[in-house]
Parts: C-alpha cells; sequence; structure tokens
C-alpha cells in the first residue's frame, strides 16, 4: 500500500500529476495538484464520485450539463453517470478525489454541488465519507439521471452486437441511435463501451492483475490499447495506477 494513500493532500506533496492511492480498504482516492491539464476523456465510475476543491476550481461535463466546482465546494457524481474533467490552464488548483460504496438507491441521481463540510478534511473516513455522500444524494431531489439511465440500458452486455442491431431493437437506424443516445448519456454508444471496458480493467488492476492481463480480459486489443484510453480517462497509465491501489 502506498504511504501517500492515508496523507492528507497538500500542495508540497503533490505534483501536477494525478496521485492515486487507497484511503483505508475499501475507497480509492486520487489527488491532483497543478496549474495545467489537460482534459480527461468521457467516463464513468462503478462508485460514486466525490470532487472536493481546495485550491481553484475544477471544470465537468456531467452527461450533457456544464459544472464548475470551486474551492470549498464537493461534487457528488453518483455512480453510472457518464462525465470528463475539462482541462485546466493557469489556473493553481488543488483537489481530491473518493470514490465511494454506493446503495442502489442512490443510482439515479443526478451531480450535485455542495459546501464543503467543517468535518471533512479531518475525518475521511471511509464510512462517514460515504454514508454522507449517500444522503446528501438522496435529499438532493434532483432525478436528472433518469435519460441517462435509460440510454445505458439499452447497451447489452454483449459487446459483440453491432450498433445496428441494438438499434434496430428500439425501432431505430444505427444514426438515429446513436444521436438519441448521445443527447440523452453525453456520449456516443462507443464511447460508453470504451469506458465500460476501463472500468473492468481498472477493476482488475486494483487486484493485482498485470496491464497485459487487465487488457486481454476487459476487451482491449492489447496493453497499448489499454494504456491509450486509460491515460486519457484517468490520467495515469496502466501499470501506475495498479502500484498506487493494488490490495
Amino acid at each position: 500500500m502506498q504511504t501517500e494513500a492515508n496523507a492528507q493532500p497538500n500542495a508540497a506533496a503533490a505534483s501536477s500529476v494525478w496521485q492515486y492511492g487507497r484511503r483505508g480498504d475499501t475507497i480509492e482516492q486520487a489527488i491532483w495538484s497543478g496549474d495545467f491539464s489537460l482534459p480527461l476523456s468521457w467516463h464513468f465510475h462503478q462508485q460514486i464520485q466525490i470532487t472536493a476543491v481546495l485550491i481553484g476550481r475544477r471544470h465537468f461535463l456531467a452527461a450533457n450539463r456544464p459544472v464548475t466546482v470551486n474551492a470549498g465546494e464537493i461534487l457528488i457524481l453518483p455512480a453510472g453517470l457518464p462525465h470528463k474533467a475539462l482541462g485546466i490552464e493557469n489556473d493553481r488548483t488543488l483537489s481530491l478525489n473518493l470514490y465511494l460504496p454506493h446503495s442502489a438507491d442512490a443510482l439515479r441521481k443526478d451531480a450535485i454541488i455542495v459546501p464543503t463540510p467543517r468535518w471533512f478534511a479531518g475525518r475521511m473516513t471511509g464510512g462517514l465519507v460515504s454514508d454522507w455522500a449517500m444522503t446528501t444524494l438522496m435529499r438532493s431531489g434532483q432525478c436528472g439521471f433518469e435519460r441517462v439511465a435509460e440510454a445505458v440500458a439499452t447497451m447489452p452486455p454483449d459487446e459483440h452486437l453491432n450498433i445496428s442491431d441494438v438499434a434496430s431493437t428500439r425501432g431505430m437506424s444505427r444514426e438515429g441511435f446513436i444521436r438519441w443516445f448521445r443527447r440523452n448519456a453525453g456520449v456516443t454508444p462507443h464511447a460508453y463501451r470504451v469506458a465500460r471496458r476501463l472500468n473492468r480493467a481498472r477493476m482488475l488492476l486494483a487486484t493485482d492483475a498485470a496491464p497485459a492481463e487487465a487488457a486481454a480480459e476487459a476487451g482491449f486489443a492489447d496493453q497499448s490499447h489499454l494504456g491509450r484510453h486509460f491515460r486519457l480517462a484517468f490520467g495515469v497509465t496502466p501499470g501506475a495506477y495498479r502500484r498506487a491501489v493494488r490490495r
């Protein structure tokens, strides 16, 4: 386990890269510090993501909605919501992502921004933060995720089915289905499939699979194919991620 996983984020410790690690046994974290960052590609997580901005601001697209999170605020993204982090340029920023277990009830909520609780910096234990994030989502009353959920439910686990076949089950042309899916989910069907494979690879890497093994089992052509998409979505190589978070 990396010693940085249990350290409080601070500008001196973090460099201008994503630093992944673990906070306890069940929660992954990622720290960003710097004044320049390329955007990350569309992806989603199988956990609730919270992004606490400590210095500066972060910009996102959550499905089709632009979101800005300022210092002193936390963005809560429900599991399964496609999103992308936009780039940072000449804007000193320090932020912390936590990836939290969730209940099924939290899945159909929309992304929300809330003030950072006073207790947050000193009491980031897994159970407390997870319970707080789920309770906050459930109380928000924002249920804008239904259109996203409807779109992603059309994508069968069998990735050998081509998009034309999936479209025909809804009585749409291939082009019409792609437009409908992107309008509702914020991403194309192909991008959603890539993100789903990335989550599979990420899970395998966290349980100590080698990058080549994770690439093959997740459906990527080879290790370099996985590496390209992994860096674009998560900001690090599969090998660096594996070393930081493996159990």
